[in-house]
This record gives structure tokens, C-alpha cells and sequence, in this order.
């Protein structure tokens, strides 16, 4: 199967106004978040969700998005995917959901992410902000210009803040 034929299945899927499937597409059960969907055919098929929208051969544009565990040192695992989109671009999802779902952030490479910006682009209440902040301090070891609350041990690990005493929920 192909990135478009995988494309044009997925196309008749139902989707809620929660971004969930409501029935089965790819193995993917239903209730699957539609970007985790996106970021799979994305990784999978080595295109960009953005090109099969608008009909824009891969061959066009090249991206690499990796999937990453991040272990900060603080205790904490994160399930990433990260890597180049087109352009300037990069793509950062939390597949929060056991590997199988969760937010998605594109952004341009060249400007400052505020960690308060990121958490409302990947949708993320603020009682997850210490998180937030985590996945700050990953884009910084990318090489990125991210707001990052915490600070960082004698050999570089992240520590997570007390969010709490920062006016978080």
C-alpha cells in the first residue's frame, strides 16, 4: 500500500469532534487520535501529511522524523517523535497514550518557544506544565531556543521543577 492509498482509506473514516476515529483504519483502534494516525503514515511512508493534503509528491520534499525515548533523569520516560518537516520546519509529538497517540507541535526552527505557546499548540492542561517544560529542555538539547524552568544536575539531566510552587494546578 501506498502513502495515498493509505491517505484516501483514511479519508473515509469518521473522525468525532474530539479528532478520535470511530472505526478501525490500519490495525489502529477506534478512538485513535487522528494525529497520532498522521504522525504513524508520516513516519511510516517517510512523506508529510501536509504534502498528501495537497497532493505534493514526496519526491518534492524529504523529512526525518525519528521516534525518540527521552529520559530527562528525573525519572520520567517520554515517547517522542521528532525530526525535520519541510522547509524549516520540525514536528515534535508526545505519543502520551502508550506509544499510540498524543499531541503534535510544528514549528519553525528559528524562533523562541515559550513553554506557556507549546502547552497551548499540543493542547496540554496546565497541571501537566513540569512536563511541559521537560519537553522544553529536549528541544533545547535539539539545538532549539525553548523556555526551560528547571535546571540541570552535575551531568546534564534535566530536573523537573516544582510546578506547584509556581502557581500550576
Amino acid at each position: 500500500m501506498t502513502a495515498q492509498e493509505a491517505w484516501h482509506q483514511l479519508g473515509v473514516i469518521p473522525v468525532n469532534a474530539d479528532g478520535e476515529t470511530e472505526a478501525q483504519f490500519l490495525g489502529f483502534p477506534i478512538g485513535t487520535d487522528r494525529l497520532a494516525i498522521w504522525a504513524w503514515i508520516e513516519a511510516e511512508y517517510g512523506v508529510s501529511v501536509h504534502d498528501l493534503m495537497h497532493n505534493i509528491n514526496n519526491q518534492q520534499r524529504r523529512m526525518t522524523v525519528k521516534r525518540i525515548q527521552y529520559q530527562p533523569g528525573n525519572g520520567t520516560n517520554y515517547d517522542l517523535m521528532y525530526g525535520k518537516v519541510e522547509g524549516n520546519g520540525y514536528l515534535l509529538v508526545w505519543l502520551k497514550r502508550g506509544g499510540s497517540g498524543g499531541s503534535a507541535f510544528r514549528f519553525d526552527g528559528d524562533y523562541f518557544i515559550a513553554a506557556g505557546y507549546l502547552m497551548e499548540k499540543m493542547d496540554l492542561p496546565s497541571r501537566l506544565m513540569g512536563d511541559v517544560y521537560a519537553l522544553c529542555a529536549f528541544l533545547n538539547a535539539q539545538g532549539h531556543n525553548a523556555e526551560a524552568a528547571g535546571d540541570f544536575d552535575e551531568n546534564g539531566q534535566y530536573i523537573r521543577p516544582n510546578v506547584l510552587s509556581m502557581g500550576g494546578e
